[in-house]
């Protein structure tokens, strides 16, 4: 949708900047780079691997304001990224139907680390009037099994 109204996209992928992963995704890819950038933390050649993607949740994370989660099993990697956004004091909003469906997801709204939202205006509201993220201590992390 924001390549389609022009807007900026970013893309932090989990392999090299000349892998696409999935393949199919290639000519998606290519449209970002012309109206925004692919970024990736890797070696241009590295193929995906199962240390590549939580990695790249680091960094999306680390250049984003914050994390919606839509949809996420208690083994996913949008939960994985929900709880580095936490971490890294971003906002993270979890979709109301994911907060009552997953028992991670109604810990980290009850430990105050996420938002339960319903709307994307829920959302914006935010971004125009941010709150202050809590502190995150190394005592303090979630332990969201």
């Amino acid at each position: 949708a924001a390549l389609d109204s022009g807007g900026r996209t970013l893309a932090v992928i989990g392999t090299g900047i000349t892998r696409c992963y999935p393949a199919e995704n290639k000519t998606l890819a290519e449209e970002i780079a012309k109206q925004g950038a692919v970024i990736s933390q890797f070696w241009p050649t590295r193929p995906p691997g199962r240390d590549t993607f939580p990695r790249r949740n680091r960094v999306t994370s680390g250049i984003s304001l914050g994390t919606a989660v839509i949809e996420a099993s208690s083994t996913s990697g949008a939960k994985m990224q929900a709880r580095l956004a936490s971490e890294h004091g971003k906002h993270v909003w979890l979709l109301a139907s994911l907060v009552s469906a997953q028992p991670w997801a109604q810990k980290m709204v009850s430990l105050g680390r996420a938002r339960s939202v319903t709307s994307t205006e829920d959302i914006l509201r935010d971004l125009v009037t941010p709150v202050a993220a809590p502190p995150v201590s190394v005592q303090d992390t979630l332990d969201l099994s």
